[in-house]
């Protein structure tokens, strides 16, 4: 039987939110390399960075997703133009998506960076693509998009692509958001294995995400190898990998950078 496992990932752009894909493009599970068999919870599209929750707990996933547990998620648009009064003042006054009402818990400008305006949104709704299908509807162009916030969990020291468990805090947070028993969080936190240091990497070239990575170490940058049956290497801009997807952090009850026989071919180009 295996043991529960909850692995929190900055997923970098131009990785498919799945376990497989039958196209052979980069998944989420190209970045994680865990013995015990975890998929994601939820779905950010190809394009969307940021807070990727994955775990093998069926219990837990189905509540992180139902909207009947309200589970708040955030997330920071980057644009190039500052958005207006008004454009703000729809966001806020809601939409219908996809035949659903979508009124935002906040919507405001947060700050000017270096990469453009950054809008932040709180959103109850899961629907897919609901940001940008909300920014383009009233006009506003969306160069980037993270989500940095999941409920309780929040992305933060983990340089773009690399992944670590939850803290048992983090856990027992979650399991209370949701409404399930905190004992059992506690239970779990005592036999789950726990890498509290993030392992693994990818970039985009020399354009490196700065989202939750302050302080990351900087290292060359690899093309991926060539995906057997795929015709061609990656396209200029999508995911790179750094040479080392390991971390020497420390590890508790077991070495969570451990990897599966399947993970391996996949990474070594053997097909899948």
């Amino acid at each position: 039987r295996q043991r529960p496992r909850y692995v929190m990932l900055n997923k970098p752009s131009g990785f498919i939110t799945t376990v497989k894909d039958e196209r052979q493009r980069w998944t989420v599970m190209d970045l994680v390399d865990v013995p015990e068999r975890v998929f994601p919870v939820g779905r950010l599209d190809r394009d969307t960075q940021g807070l990727l929750l994955l775990t093998n707990d069926g219990t837990l996933a189905n509540r992180v997703m139902h909207p009947r547990y309200g589970l708040t998620k955030e997330y920071h648009v980057i644009t190039d133009v500052r958005p207006s009064p008004f454009q703000m003042s729809r966001l806020n006054d809601g939409m219908f998506v996809n035949g659903r009402e979508v009124i935002p818990d906040e919507c405001r400008l947060l700050r000017e960076t270096a990469e453009g305006i950054v809008i932040k949104i709180v959103l109850h709704e899961g629907l897919y693509h609901v940001v940008r299908t909300m920014m383009e509807t009233v006009g506003v162009n969306v160069v980037r998009l993270r989500r940095v916030r999941l409920g309780p969990l929040r992305m933060q020291g983990i340089p773009p692509g690399s992944w670590r468990d939850l803290t048992p805090g983090e856990l027992v947070q979650l399991y209370e958001a949701v409404g399930m028993p905190v004992d059992d969080a506690d239970r779990i936190n005592q036999r789950r294995p726990i890498q509290l240091d993030p392992v693994g990497g990818f970039r985009r070239g020399a354009a490196e995400d700065d989202s939750g990575a302050a302080g990351a170490s900087r290292q060359p940058v690899i093309a991926p190898p060539v995906r057997q049956g795929s015709g061609e290497r990656a396209r200029s801009g999508n995911p790179e990998r750094t040479p080392s997807g390991r971390s020497a952090g420390r590890s508790h009850a077991d070495d969570g950078s451990r990897s599966s026989s399947r993970h391996r071919d996949r990474r070594s180009g053997r097909g899948r």
